[in-house]
């Protein structure tokens, strides 16, 4: 099974959930897919969404699933990789109106620098990734390691920025 989420943000991730119903109305997708479609205004006619659950459900998800296909929120990728899933990051950008600013693609790069996920940027490369998931040969996140999380930390702690556009730092 497939389980998609495009996490809490009140932004819609219509361009993700769009893409998943065709490749599945195509065939191009013959597993199950479920979708947590959190504000999307679009809902797939191909396979099943929900909008949000309570988290044991959303975690029995997650559990059940082989490839999580997810934003890039650290909590949902860092999920992913505890229940060792193939995790398939879909940053939201900027230029469609899924965030107010790219830092998801920077995420992103933080953990495929570390070789611990698959990512697509353009999601007609969606289908493709999919396909090769299994093919991808990850490195384990260890868990007892804090390099992940002090990067990520570090990236957002240069990236807050005041009202006139220059980078501040966050107090820790």
């Amino acid at each position: 099974m497939i389980f998609v989420t495009v996490g809490t943000q009140k932004f819609p991730f219509d361009r993700l959930l769009i893409e998943l119903d065709r490749l599945v109305h195509n065939q191009s997708i013959t597993d199950t897919v479920v979708a947590q479609r959190g504000y999307s205004t679009y809902i797939p006619k191909n396979y099943h969404s929900f909008d949000f659950l309570p988290a044991k459900e959303f975690a029995e998800y997650y559990d059940r699933s082989n490839i999580l296909i997810t934003h890039s929120g650290t909590s949902s990728i860092i999920e992913g990789l505890k229940r060792l899933k193939k995790v398939i990051v879909v940053p939201r950008q900027k230029k469609y109106g899924e965030h107010v600013d790219n830092h998801q693609l920077e995420i992103t790069n933080t953990f495929i620098e570390q070789n611990l996920v698959a990512a697509v940027i353009e999601i007609n490369h969606l289908g493709n990734t999919i396909r090769s998931i299994e093919n991808y040969s990850f490195v384990p996140y260890s868990f007892g390691s804090e390099t992940l999380v002090k990067s990520v930390a570090n990236y957002l702690s240069e990236i807050a920025m005041n009202n006139k556009g220059e980078l501040k730092r966050v107090q820790r």
